[in-house]
């Protein structure tokens, strides 16, 4: 019900670095989509639920974008809208998000591990987490490169991700998809492996790492 706002997502988390198949449940995530950043603002400052998460969380971090790419569905909907005079700039975050089909979650929880060892090796690469509106059949993942180049050089170059993605469309893996680019505006708060983007964080220790890296 509030202002401005388009479309959200409320979701859990994997476990240790990008996707797992064991859940962090003391992470979530919440995406939102706004008319424009005066809308997200007013409500980020302002608005009792987001206040309210702040007081509750150990920890939390904001991330604002602008979408730069967008392709399929989410639920039905489109739910990011691309301005014309928006141009990819790095870092470039990049979502992906499917709806599995049920006889295909064994095939694609089985790729998962590898994917995501070898994006976290990439140096390229600065943040993923994997996340989800229902554990294990709808799935997204959330990452940050240095440049568009160098994220499409993993997805479709890598042995891993790869080969997952050629599988995933040539066997009819997903019910829905999406996937989408955003441009990086900023970074609210602090967050393991969000250090250099955010402006005015605090230090992460190696204990804040070992018990909510994601």
């Amino acid at each position: 019900r509030m202002e401005g706002l388009r479309f959200y997502k409320m979701m859990g988390t994997g476990a240790g670095a990008g996707f797992s198949t064991t859940p962090d449940l003391s992470t979530y995530t919440l995406l939102c989509v706004w008319d424009d950043m005066a809308a997200a603002r007013k409500a980020l400052d302002t608005a009792e639920p987001f206040a309210r998460y702040r007081a509750r969380a150990d920890r939390s971090a904001t991330l604002l974008m602008a979408a730069t790419q967008t392709r399929g569905q989410w639920s039905g909907a489109e739910p990011f809208a691309v301005d014309a005079g928006t141009r990819p700039q790095g870092p470039i975050v990049a979502l992906t998000r499917a709806t599995l089909r049920w006889s295909k979650l064994a095939a694609f929880w089985s790729l998962v591990p590898a994917i995501s060892d070898m994006a976290e090796a990439d140096a390229h690469q600065h943040f993923m987490m994997g996340m989800g509106e229902v554990p294990y059949k709808h799935q997204m993942t959330f990452s940050i490169w240095d440049d568009e180049a160098a994220m499409r050089d993993f997805s479709l170059n890598s042995p891993t991700h790869g080969t997952a993605v050629r599988r995933a469309w040539e066997e009819g893996w997903f019910a829905e998809s999406l996937f989408a680019r955003f441009n990086l505006l900023g970074v609210e708060g602090a967050w393991p492996g969000l250090e250099r983007f955010a402006s005015g964080a605090e230090p992460v220790t190696d204990d804040m790492r070992s018990r909510q890296a994601a």
